[in-house]
């Protein structure tokens, strides 16, 4: 070894504090790229646009950003010290600790997921697995939809009162919500007149002085103006909050966050 590199040895063994620091680093970019890996399925795939922050998406992954960023890398700040015994063990654990949590995360988040978004007697509602699986029925196949999430179906039941009766009696016999009820789904481009209907006037959306505000921020904020949109509440997993729809074609464009007009 020459002169140069023992001084560096005794140097860096004199101060640890570069080891680990570069050891935690190198482990915080490591969790940042499965994190972040992690964080483009679910935004993309399972809960796209506003589904991320209405439907649970985040709270979800809150627990695999603590363990995955904060947690783990501070561990190896803590037990790293270049040729330790047992460091590969320590380390292995801490790994290990940290995939449980971002595999059990990602399982929470994707068996939360909304299946499907359902109008149904002037509102939004979103279908998850546990709305099945809580009432002991078997999660239905939804391929078959027109339409997946951020897209909706429109809830449309038969006709006939007795048939209607006879499935209502059911779900509120199971304590299941009707509208998770997958034979009366339809897609929703032929019965926008009716989604257009149900629509609650601007003036009525804001009805405490913040929530004015916040609309009033929104609003600045469009692109669209407000005769363009129609705006229906939205009864999400964590928030009540209101879409606003093009009428023309009857996308859902945003997220109005005013809770007072419910």
């Amino acid at each position: 070894m020459s002169d140069a590199a023992t001084v560096r040895a005794r140097i860096e063994d004199r101060f640890p504090l570069r080891q680990k620091l570069a050891a935690t680093a190198v482990h915080l970019l490591l969790s940042i790229a499965c994190v972040g890996a992690l964080l483009l399925l679910v935004t993309q795939r399972w809960y796209p646009e506003f589904l991320f922050a209405t439907d649970g998406g985040w709270q979800g992954l809150r627990i695999v950003v603590l363990v995955d960023l904060v947690l783990g890398p501070l561990l190896t700040f803590v037990v790293y010290r270049r040729g330790k015994k047992g460091l590969g063990l320590d380390l292995s654990l801490i790994a290990l600790l940290q995939l449980a949590a971002l595999c059990g995360g990602g399982w929470v988040v994707y068996a939360e997921r909304p299946l499907v978004l359902v109008f149904n007697e002037g509102r939004f509602y979103s279908v998850t697995a546990d709305d099945y699986l809580d009432t002991g029925a078997s999660v239905p196949d939804l391929a078959a939809l027109p339409a997946h999430p951020p897209g909706y179906v429109v809830l449309v039941p038969p006709p006939d009162a007795l048939e209607q009766s006879a499935v209502r009696t059911d779900y509120l016999r199971r304590e299941q919500f009707l509208y998770s009820h997958v034979p009366w789904m339809r897609d929703a481009k032929p019965l926008l007149d009716r989604v257009l209907a149900e629509a609650v006037p601007i003036d009525a959306l804001a009805k405490t002085e913040a929530d004015a505000e916040r609309l009033a921020a929104w609003l600045a904020a469009s692109e669209r103006a407000p005769t363009e949109l129609a705006f229906l509440p939205y009864s999400s997993r964590f928030r009540r909050v209101f879409l606003a729809l093009e009428r023309d074609s009857g996308r859902i464009v945003d997220v109005v966050d005013v809770a007072s007009g419910w």
